[in-house]
């Protein structure tokens, strides 16, 4: 009897070393392509940031390109203010005005911008009603231990 519960015991070892090893080789895994995502992003916006703030004539020139109405420059300005300025809102602005003027890769933007925004939501939501059950478990297993609820 003995001799089985040593051996149910290392057994038991074994797999959570093997579990909890597994798990710390995701964590690492997930880390190191979080940090290559933000190395690669940084990549890419250093040439906007390199326009706006080393070349304001360019961005002048852009800017009144853009209130000409030309699509190109206005998506091309929309891309410099939102990687280079990081300013959303002024980006946001040069894309739709963008877009109206029939610019591809600005509707391509708005529209994953869209989408993305649609999916924080639903998580959101999700979020919400996750933590609405958790607090409803929470209360009745204080009602059945013969506790108060506290709001």
């Amino acid at each position: 009897m003995g001799g089985i519960i040593a051996i149910l015991l290392i057994g038991g070892l074994f797999w959570w070393a093997v579990v909890s090893g597994k798990e710390q080789e995701r964590r690492e895994k997930e880390e190191r392509i979080r940090k290559e995502n933000k190395k690669r992003l940084e990549e890419y916006k250093q040439p906007f940031k390199n326009i706006y703030y080393g070349v304001p004539s360019k961005v002048k020139e852009l800017k009144q390109k853009a209130q000409s109405g030309d699509a190109d420059a206005q998506g091309e300005l929309a891309a410099i203010y939102l990687y280079g300025a990081e300013d959303k809102d002024l980006a946001m602005h040069w894309y739709r005005k963008a877009a109206e003027n029939g610019n591809e890769k600005a509707i391509k933007f708005l529209a994953d911008e869209q989408r993305f925004q649609q999916q924080w939501d639903l998580w959101g939501r999700q979020f919400d009603e996750d933590q609405k059950r958790r607090q409803f478990v929470n209360d009745v297993n204080r009602l059945r231990e013969g506790k108060k609820l506290h709001y």
